[in-house]
């Protein structure tokens, strides 16, 4: 008889220096579906599903299973800065991330690696940002 264990994966990103992604400048200020996270703060999310898409996303006080919430922690801890974001969907998350430094005004693309369904995801950075723009938030089946 076999036994299977189910074990949480932590997928980790480690980003040394600000790294844009190859995608073309994105203005934070005409992005519609986007959700903004200082340094220091938890927050929790809920969206409309459309398709595939999540849209409108709402800050909400507690994280709930119905209808499914998005769980998003952005911490200092030592030298490093972390986004733990838990996904509470049945398939893989994707979404883009801006970042602004400390003390400046424009934002970067940084890149960040897809959630697994059910499962938390850290992003880590050595850069000083002092904000986070996430947007273009999407479901997609988990790839192997």
């Amino acid at each position: 008889m076999k036994l299977h264990r189910s074990l949480p994966v932590f997928l980790c990103a480690a980003v040394t220096t600000a790294v844009a992604a190859p995608n073309p400048v994105v203005d934070p200020s005409t992005l519609q579906d986007k959700v903004t996270v200082a340094v220091g703060k938890t927050i929790a999310v809920q969206f409309e599903l459309k398709g595939n898409e999540l849209t409108r996303p709402k800050t909400v006080e507690k994280v709930a299973n119905k209808p499914p919430t998005l769980s998003l922690d952005f911490r200092k801890q030592g030298d490093m800065l972390i986004l733990t974001t838990k996904n509470p969907f049945t398939k893989e998350l994707k979404f883009r991330a801006l970042a602004r430094l400390k003390d400046r005004k424009a934002y970067f693309e940084t890149s960040i690696v897809p959630v697994k369904a059910g499962l938390l995801s850290l992003e880590l950075w050595q850069d000083p940002i002092e904000e986070l723009i996430l947007f273009d938030f999407t479901l997609v089946d988990d790839q192997p």
